[in-house]
């Protein structure tokens, strides 16, 4: 398989064997973004309107804060609330007519906008839809890679059902079938660590079971780690 610039984070990812590579190339571009944030970009105009506009979700304030540049969100948290605090107005009270239909609240509307999103997360989710359009094409177009990824131990559900919904024809019967064996490997360590508490099954190896809580847990949500 030729590699291209698209393709060297995905063979990578799925290199390293885990439940879910494409959990592996989010959590990078979740620090990524982060660190993108707290950098030069924040003294960038068009970067600061729309932090100013959309804030942060309570996530990635707080990783935010945890990338030890206290001074970098201190100046994002000052010009955000000084696009939220003009925005607490009271509204005028309008005497209401007979019949007359509700008047939706300009004030609604505005405070519910200013906090709808988060830049980061939106920005992350962008580049991962990329991501997973590239992961799909390469899955059409490269036996090796489909190869490889048939190999491996499939996604976690929630990028799983990202890419099936791109994928078509027998390469989206192939991932089908994959996740499903995939899942039920997972289903069978749940199994052997439930029986193990039986005290009939004291003397029963744990196999890959002792993990496997953790385990099922990632593969039905995901999650940015890949050290399963």
């Amino acid at each position: 398989m030729k590699e291209h610039i698209y393709t060297i984070a995905l063979t990578d990812a799925l290199a390293e064997k885990c439940e879910c590579p494409l959990c592996i190339i989010e959590k990078k571009l979740d620090s990524d973004t982060v660190d993108y944030y707290t950098g030069a970009a924040m003294m960038e105009p068009d970067v600061r309107c729309e932090t100013n506009a959309k804030g942060f979700c309570p996530v990635h304030f707080r990783k935010m804060k945890e990338n030890e540049k206290t001074l970098s969100v201190a100046l994002v948290l000052q010009t955000r609330l000084k696009e939220i605090i003009p925005l607490l107005q009271p509204e005028e009270i309008k005497k209401k007519r007979l019949f007359a239909k509700e008047e939706k609240s300009c004030f609604d509307e505005k405070i519910k906008a200013s906090f709808s999103g988060c830049a980061a997360c939106e920005r992350v989710a962008k580049k991962m839809a990329d991501c997973v359009s590239n992961f799909v094409y390469l899955l059409s177009e490269e036996k090796d890679f489909k190869d490889e990824y048939l190999a491996s131990k499939g996604l976690c559900m929630k990028h799983f059902i990202q890419v099936a919904e791109l994928a078509k024809g027998e390469v989206k019967n192939e991932i089908i079938l994959h996740q499903k064996k995939e899942m039920e490997r997972i289903a069978a360590d749940i199994d052997r660590f439930v029986l193990k508490f039986d005290y009939r099954n004291a003397d029963m190896p744990w196999e890959n079971a002792k993990d496997a809580p953790e385990r099922a847990i990632f593969k039905l949500r995901g999650e940015y780690d890949g050290k399963f």
